[in-house]
């Protein structure tokens, strides 16, 4: 954290014509106009400072990295092969480990598998516009031909993929009259008819109790994506960004108050009452309470908040404050907890009550939108608005997305990086 220091130090030197807070900047007031879009002026500002961090970032590490390289090179060499070693040891022991299946597995306790099941049902008039549900039947079961498969295969789909139970698992457990049941209802609301006839035991996509397929990644990437991630977190506090911890997850924010509320005073929840309630368009709705809320963003897979940086210096050129949350295992990091969406929802509100923050504007883009929909859901009255980029929330039942992210290997290389075979 002193090269971060040295390099912020250099950053501000180097601007000091530029205020180096961005806090009060541009943040709006209660006064009955507000600006509306960008602040031209401080998003030239705030990216100046980011570029001129970059250069302070680089010359400070090469100045550091290279001599050492020079004076050390014939002890670094065989010391970091050691370390690969060594790491490729650990990775396997933490692979197994993050890969051991639940026993038993089942949906969590807050969910009931039948309300899931009778959404299904429910949605199909929408649903059926995008999905043939023989089709993808089919596809669930490897390309087995429909006219090939039986009530019971489609029972044992069903009761995978709504009860993570198999069939003989549900006859144990006392539920053996569910799933004809479930495939009748199936039969009703789509229109279609299942061919009766002698079980077959016609493999079917499992994803979730299968191994999770991944590559093997040497030490030297993880350590060069740790020198990006240092990179980006100069380049936001150059801008302005304040960093914080949330029960091990960072997030930043610009506008705020560098002092977090105290315990007394009103957390999000609260604002339920006072908060009108919204309305589902393309984005869940607008009030009026949430006019100088500030905008959270939720980033995808990916190097963090990197890719984003220049959409976080437009969405903190706007006039309000902002907070970015940066995921730690959708960041091509090392980790060894890979937490459920609902905890980090949870850490999410949490830090945003920790700052007395009631209502947020919610961006979210591909990955994060998972993230989005869940705090929604768990949160309603923080929730002002809802924009979700390339959302992935959507027809997750569609065998597309566990063959091509869980199941299948990449079968060829686009310029020495492994590509899916298929895409959603």
């Amino acid at each position: 954290m002193d090269l971060i220091a040295l390099v912020c130090a250099i950053s501000r030197k180097l601007l000091c014509g530029i205020s180096p807070s961005g806090h009060s900047t541009g943040v709006s007031s209660n006064s009955s106009r507000r600006h509306v879009g960008v602040i031209t002026s401080q998003l030239t500002q705030l990216q100046v400072r980011c570029l001129l961090a970059a250069v302070a970032f680089w010359a400070v590490a090469s100045a550091i990295t290279l001599p050492s390289l020079l004076i050390f090179g014939l002890v670094i060499i065989p010391t970091w092969a050691t370390a690969e070693v060594a790491f490729f040891i650990w990775y396997c022991v933490i692979y197994r480990r993050l890969n051991a299946q639940p026993v038993p597995h089942r949906p969590p306790s807050h969910v009931n598998p039948r309300d899931v099941f009778d959404r299904f049902i429910r949605d199909q008039a929408a649903m059926c516009q995008y999905i043939d549900i023989k089709d993808m039947i089919s596809k669930w079961h490897w390309g087995v031909p429909i006219s090939k498969l039986t009530r019971d295969n489609v029972a044992d789909l069903l009761c995978y993929g709504f009860y993570y139970r198999s069939r003989q698992q549900m006859i144990d457990e006392g539920m053996g009259h569910l799933p004809d049941q479930l495939v009748s209802e199936l039969e009703t609301a789509w229109g279609v008819e299942f061919r009766v006839g002698p079980y077959v035991p016609w493999p079917l996509m499992r994803h979730l109790w299968e191994p999770v397929r991944c590559f093997y990644r040497p030490l030297f990437f993880y350590m060069g994506v740790e020198v990006l991630i240092m990179l980006k977190h100069v380049m936001l506090l150059a801008a302005g960004f304040r960093p914080h911890m949330c029960q091990g997850m960072r997030f930043y924010t610009y506008g705020l108050p560098a002092t977090p509320v105290t315990a007394t005073e009103t957390p999000p929840a609260a604002a339920a009452s006072a908060a009108a309630p919204t309305q589902r368009a393309n984005s869940v709705g607008k009030n009026d309470g949430g006019a100088d809320a500030p905008v959270l963003f939720l980033h995808g897979v990916g190097l963090g908040l990197l890719p984003y940086l220049n959409f976080l210096l437009r969405l903190s050129s706007l006039g309000r404050p902002a907070v970015a949350v940066e995921v730690r295992h959708l960041s091509m990091r090392l980790c060894t907890e890979v937490p459920e969406e609902d905890e980090i929802v949870e850490r999410i509100a949490g830090a945003l009550q920790h700052h007395g923050v009631r209502q947020v504007h919610v961006v979210a883009h591909s990955y994060g939108t998972f993230m989005a929909s869940r705090l929604v859901h768990l949160h309603r009255p923080l929730v002002a608005s809802l924009t979700l980029l390339d959302p992935v929330r959507q027809l997750l039942e569609w065998f597309r997305g566990g063959l091509d992210f869980a199941v299948c290997t990449p079968s060829r290389r686009v310029f020495g990086r492994p590509a899916h075979r298929s895409s959603v």
